[in-house]
């Protein structure tokens, strides 16, 4: 009954262990991009930057974020519109270009989408009204950012989180050392 008992114990302890690490581990990992892009030239379809597009009328898009000459840390910006005259949803929507390739569509209503993976330096944010067979309006806007590179840093020494899961493993090894010899004289 006691052997039984402290093998429960030891396995108790391992998964307690185990789970600690990789919760470390987990938090550990960049943030996944939850926003795909799209990258590819203007063409037929989207009629795009080089003429093609139709009247708006007094249809207008706004970049609203980020500011005209904002500089960004990182190669992902959030890009927010706002229209007038033009209400977003039931296939009216937005196309989102970067340096004049588009890298994607609004979905629904929404006023808000990602353009991830830009390397640094100076981008061109383009926001284009579009109907909903992808004619694109000439209401458009555009502003300029930098984006700069995220220096990668190392752990700082006050972080304790890996030895802390060591010494758990270590605790867990010896109890478990313990509970073994004590089984083994019962």
């Amino acid at each position: 009954m006691f052997r039984r008992s402290a093998v429960i114990l030891l396995l108790l302890c391992l998964m307690a262990s185990l789970s600690l690490a990789m919760n470390e581990a987990v938090a550990a990992m960049p943030p996944r991009q939850a926003t795909p892009t799209m990258e590819h030239s203007t063409d037929d379809e989207h009629a795009g930057e080089h003429g093609g597009r139709i009247d708006a009328g007094d249809a207008s898009i706004r970049i609203v974020a980020p500011e005209d000459g904002a500089t960004i840390q990182g190669g992902r910006v959030q890009v927010q519109v706002e229209t007038s005259n033009f209400p977003l949803g039931e296939g009216r929507h937005w196309h989102l270009y970067v340096d004049g390739k588009e890298r994607g569509m609004s979905q629904g209503s929404s006023d808000t989408m990602a353009a991830a993976d830009l390397e640094p330096g100076e981008h061109v944010i383009e926001a284009v009204l579009s109907t909903g067979e992808h004619q694109e309006l000439d209401a458009t806007d555009s502003v300029t950012i930098r984006v700069e590179a995220v220096a990668e840093t190392a752990p700082m020494a006050s972080d304790n989180s890996s030895l802390l899961v060591g010494g758990i493993v270590v605790a867990v090894l010896v109890l478990a050392g313990v509970a073994y010899t004590i089984a083994r004289r019962s």
